[in-house]
Parts: structure tokens; C-alpha cells; sequence
């Protein structure tokens, strides 16, 4: 793209606008995928850019949704709600009802002790076991310590409705 289509594109739409190469997009996460194949996968965090959910849902392994906007937008998009990770830190016991209801989501994410006791609740209301991932702050409010996590691992026969399938590392923003 020339400054001239940029400039035609700014008169058109105006300004600020954001232009996405959704093939540069594509072909990033193919060098991605190849460098970490067999290793790791690619989960697409939504939120700063939900409207990449649809370019990105043929490459993608799995899309974390942190409220139930992004989880409509994912339904939206035809996300298999196996495909999503629900995670943030301000779930409640109605929405994650209702995502149970629906069928469920794919992997949850435990932000807390609060987290993981309503995840372990809602999972015996539904009689499912939900497949959870503690999450381990870097120091800062986003997770639960080291220390509180081991002690859950621990103790994880107590949670018989939850799974607890791995770890999510949250090292904070930008």
C-alpha cells in the first residue's frame, strides 16, 4: 500500500483509522505455528482487536475470551466453543451459567481462590467437571501466587468438578 492509497483511505474514512494486512496477519502466524509445531499452539487473546476473530479463526487453536461480549462476538463468528479459553477476572456465577448451559467453553481460567470455587461450584450445578488453568501472576493483581497455586495442586482432590489441566503464566500488559 502507497502513501497515496493511504491518504485516499484517510479521506474516505477519515482519521484516526487502522489498517490490518490480513495477509502479512496470516503469514505471521503460519511462521509462528511452524517455529513452535508439535511444542506449542496459538491462543489469540481478543480482546485489543475482536474484529481479527474472523480472519484469524481458520489458523487459530484456541481465542481467550475475558467477558461475555467476547464470548457472543466468538459465537458470533462461528468460534466452536471449544476453540475458547474463558478467563478474566470478573466472571460471575450467571455468566458462566449460561456459558455452561449452552454447552460450555472449551478451557477456563482460574483468576483466584474466589475463581476457582465458583468455577468448582457452577461445575457441580451442571454435574460437569470443567477443565481449568491456574492462573500464576508475574507480582502483579492479575493471578494467585506461587505458593497459593502449589497449595491447590495439592489439595486438588477437594475439587472434584474441576480439572486442572495446566498453567497460565500472566506476565501483565503491553
Amino acid at each position: 500500500m502507497t502513501n497515496q492509497d493511504l491518504l485516499a483511505l484517510a479521506d474516505t474514512y477519515g482519521t484516526p483509522f487502522y489498517v490490518f494486512d490480513l495477509d502479512a496477519l496470516a503469514d505471521r502466524t503460519r511462521r509462528i505455528q511452524t517455529f513452535f509445531s508439535g511444542t506449542a499452539s496459538i491462543c489469540y487473546a481478543m480482546k485489543a482487536n475482536p474484529f481479527l476473530v474472523g480472519p484469524l479463526k481458520p489458523q487459530i487453536e484456541r481465542f481467550e475470551v475475558c467477558s461475555q461480549g467476547e464470548f457472543h462476538i466468538c459465537e458470533r463468528m462461528g468460534i466452536p466453543r471449544k476453540k475458547i479459553v474463558l478467563s478474566g477476572v470478573s466472571k460471575t456465577e450467571e455468566e458462566l451459567m449460561e456459558v455452561l448451559e449452552g454447552g460450555g467453553a472449551g478451557i477456563y481460567t482460574a483468576e483466584s481462590i474466589r475463581h476457582l470455587i465458583l468455577l468448582e461450584q457452577c461445575g457441580e450445578r451442571k454435574s460437569a467437571v470443567l477443565p481449568v488453568l491456574l492462573r500464576v501472576t508475574s507480582g502483579n493483581q492479575f493471578g494467585m501466587d506461587r505458593e497459593t497455586v502449589k497449595d491447590i495442586v495439592k489439595r486438588r482432590k477437594e475439587y472434584p468438578f474441576l480439572h486442572i489441566i495446566g498453567l497460565q503464566y500472566y506476565s501483565g500488559t503491553q
